[in-house]
């Protein structure tokens, strides 16, 4: 009896050291990046896991997601990454509500920033105001927050308002209303009429009563000086407008090509040129250099028809064929996988840095880091 006592102690002792070596290995960082997870404890804690990835010489983090009970209901539609917090937005299936939580990796901690009524734009997503504020657009409010103890500062209500963008100061709104494109202060006052849209007055006409010209998807320069937005029917073909603030001048950019209709238009970091994609028919996309007065088109084409820039290099990611995230690089005319196939992409944007492509998979959330390449494949 003695012996097998002092056996199962043994055993008992065995694993017990076994099990300590296994943590030690799994707590350091292996040279290879391979698969390292990190289990989360929390059980009300979006993030399962963490795992330490490489592809193509881009090293990957690897989040492995799962709802919280209080969360069942919603589906993520936006995630992004500022400093150490990663934002994930929760829209629910049963009513216009959102909640956005704020996942810090270092701390393995999580905070709930905002639960109420609200929407989730994945184009609009997040904009580093200063060094201790940033800004997440909803549908219809904008949400200031502290970067570091992510606590909401103030709140905008945009009512009636769905189409807007921020400026980069954090000081100005552009948006559309009943057609008609605006620009005024946060609290909509000083409100100043840009661009009329244009209504169809003829009775015998389907679109009797309907806006048939008019701006959409408005998107200011990074230097708060210029304003882009979508021309839709305009001059007979689609195009976009750019709008010069110190000026009060207009440049207009009709496309030829009546197959290309942009549903989205981008600026890239330097104000130079703007990135022009379609979401209907072909999925294609086509640059234009202000400077230079060029229209080029984009030869990669996009399964999506997303090409998001990015806001601190003359980079664009977009999705390819089979379900793979491609990054094209403007100077050397480089493009390359920067993802294996996937079964699922469900969005996909930079940080507002410029430092990672932050991307939601079938896998979970992918933080990409785009500046640290190891050796390419």
């Amino acid at each position: 009896m003695i012996k097998k006592i002092f056996l199962l102690l043994l055993i008992a002792s065995v694993l017990l050291i076994v099990s300590c070596d296994t943590s030690k290995v799994g707590d350091s960082t292996p040279s290879n990046l391979a698969d390292l997870p990190i289990e989360n404890k929390a059980s009300n804690s979006i993030i399962q896991s963490i795992s330490h990835k490489a592809h193509n010489g881009f090293t990957i983090k690897e989040l492995t997601t799962h709802d919280p009970k209080e969360y069942l209901m919603g589906n993520i539609s936006f995630v992004n990454l500022v400093d150490e917090t990663v934002f994930i937005g929760f829209t629910s299936l049963n009513q216009p509500e959102v909640t956005i939580l704020g996942y810090n990796l270092e701390t393995n901690s999580q905070k709930e920033i905002y639960n109420g009524l609200g929407s989730i734009h994945f184009h609009s997503g997040i904009k580093i105001i200063n060094d201790e504020e940033l800004a997440i657009q909803l549908i219809n409010r904008i949400l200031f927050i502290n970067r570091y103890t992510l606590e909401i500062i103030s709140e905008t209500v945009l009512d009636e308002i769905w189409e807007y963008d921020l400026s980069y100061d954090g000081t100005k709104i552009a948006y559309v209303q009943e057609g008609d494109l605006y620009i005024s202060n946060l609290d909509l006052s000083d409100s100043k009429l840009l661009v009329n849209g244009v209504m169809c007055t003829d009775p015998n006409s389907d679109f009797y009563g309907f806006y048939t010209k008019f701006p959409l998807h408005p998107r200011w320069s990074h230097n708060n000086k210029l304003l882009l937005y979508i021309k839709e029917g305009y001059e007979g073909a689609d195009g976009i407008g750019i709008l010069d603030l110190d000026s009060a001048t207009q440049r207009s950019i009709k496309f030829e090509n009546m197959l290309f209709s942009p549903s989205y238009a981008e600026w890239f970091f330097h104000d130079k040129q703007i990135l022009c994609s379609q979401m209907r028919g072909e999925r294609n996309a086509i640059l234009v250099d202000l400077a230079n007065n060029e229209l080029v088109s984009i030869e990669q084409i996009s399964w999506s028809g997303d090409y998001i820039p990015s806001p601190k290099e003359n980079k664009f990611v977009y999705i390819k064929d089979p379900l793979q995230l491609y990054m094209f690089n403007m100077d050397t005319r480089d493009n390359f996988p920067i993802t294996q196939a996937l079964e699922a992409i469900h969005n996909f944007t930079w940080s507002p840095d410029g430092k990672y492509i932050v991307v939601h998979a079938n896998v979970g959330i992918l933080l990409i880091e785009v500046n640290k390449i190891l050796k390419r494949e």
